[in-house]
């Protein structure tokens, strides 16, 4: 029970914590709504306001003084499995109860941001950010046929990020930040106790870290802005305690758990070409090292002993967004956007925590500015997720059944945003 309990737990904090963009794992992009109507193309180039901190600290240089920026996104993730030949665990008793495809795995979450900047004179500025970088919810029905393998899944985070940012020159601004995260976890799973009889599996975990970002930004020209970004990978001890309990609520089983995690580092390109007043086109290309986490070692705290290692053999993964502005008036910028987000889970290793695939984003937006003072933005997007086959067993069909079939993945995200410079 102890391997398989945190061993899950383990993995959906790694995919959790690694990455953004709404691609791998469950990583969010959604830092602002002034991107979002561009599928977050430029992002690390556009400084538009002071969200900047988390896509390209350097951008910070750009504003003309003090900002306020301040967003909510409500996100809203389809999680449908069907069912192709499914079994349920044979070890160490039979369950035949129980047969369902789980329902909408996905839950709504809302998302807050707000992040601020101060002008310290003509090249200086100070900034910090508090946001929500990782985490969604994902949870089954207790039919679910693949419950012993997974039933929810809950990753919250929060994110300070404290940012410098200087004007080397009129072309070239740098900038960097701190960034100081939390992490909790609560995972779930149904854990056969005898014929027919299940108990319930919770892990509980949490741990901080300390990582950092940086970034450069080159004006190339009045028309032409590049920007180049770097968020460091961390390495997290993961720490909790798994419980096991009979249908009663008695309990079968405690014990405390560690893990080492080392998450990935994310690099991002991005460029913004104008074409007069009215016109801007917007192109991002992103990496993320997820070639790092390939194994994962499970540690019983009371005995120092592995109790168990998770293959997970994770890719690098890419993300490519277009995004375009049309500006009819002073007061309103129309944003469009498209993205290709690549996944970090190879078929054969896809789980019923983590049913990620390659995902592709439609979206669209608005700015409004009410005042020199106050903005406003209104975002769209939908996300359509390529076939995402499963066939898992953990390593043991007997012991935590077989999923066979396939996840039906979609995203729906609608997000807000005041803006507020003085």
């Amino acid at each position: 029970m102890k391997g398989k309990c945190i061993g899950v737990g383990v993995f959906c904090a790694a995919g959790a914590i690694g990455g953004h963009a709404q691609a791998a794992g469950f990583a969010l992009i959604e830092q602002n709504a002034s991107g979002i109507g561009n599928a977050y193309a430029g992002a690390a180039a556009v400084a538009g306001d002071a969200s900047t901190i988390w896509f390209n600290p350097a951008g910070l240089t750009q504003l003309p003084g003090h900002d306020v920026t301040v967003a909510v996104h409500a996100i809203n993730p389809s999680v449908k499995f069907t069912n192709s030949g499914s079994t349920t665990p044979t070890l160490p008793a039979s369950i035949t109860t129980g047969g369902g495809n789980g329902g909408d795995a996905g839950d709504l979450a809302v998302v807050p941001n707000i992040y601020a900047s101060f002008a310290l004179g003509e090249s200086w500025r100070l900034g910090v950010g508090l946001n929500v970088p990782f985490g969604l919810l994902t949870e089954y029905t207790n039919d679910f046929i693949g419950r012993f393998q997974g039933l929810k899944s809950e990753i919250k985070t929060v994110n300070v990020n404290p940012t410098v940012a200087y004007r080397i020159s009129p072309m070239i601004s740098v900038g960097a930040g701190l960034n100081y995260q939390k992490i909790e976890a609560e995972l779930t799973n149904r854990r056969v106790l005898g014929v027919n009889t299940e108990g319930l599996s919770r892990l509980q975990a949490d741990d901080t870290q300390i990582g950092y970002n940086f970034g450069a930004l080159f004006n190339l020209g009045e028309d032409m802005r590049l920007g180049l970004s770097y968020r460091s990978g961390m390495d997290y001890e993961v720490q909790g305690d798994a419980l096991v309990t009979s249908p009663s609520g008695a309990t079968v089983a405690a014990f405390p758990i560690h893990a080492d995690v080392s998450v990935p580092a994310i690099a991002s390109l991005s460029v913004v070409q104008s074409y007069g007043p009215e016109w801007d086109l917007l192109g991002d290309l992103s990496w993320t090292e997820w070639s790092t986490i390939q194994s994962i070692n499970i540690i019983n705290s009371n005995t120092g002993a592995t109790a168990q290692t998770l293959e997970l053999k994770l890719q690098d993964s890419w993300r490519l967004s277009l995004g375009v502005n049309y500006r009819p008036s002073e007061q309103w910028v129309i944003r469009g956007g498209l993205a290709y987000d690549q996944s970090s889970v190879r078929d054969e290793y896809r789980t019923v925590r983590l049913p990620d695939t390659d995902r592709y984003w439609l979206a669209l937006g608005a700015s409004f500015a009410a005042s020199k003072a106050m903005s406003f933005d209104v975002g769209y997007v939908h996300i359509f997720g390529a076939s995402a086959p499963i066939d898992q067993s953990l390593g043991n069909a007997a012991a935590n059944g077989r999923v066979l079939g396939e996840y039906d993945l979609s995203v729906d995200i609608f997000s807000l945003q005041a803006r507020f410079a003085f």
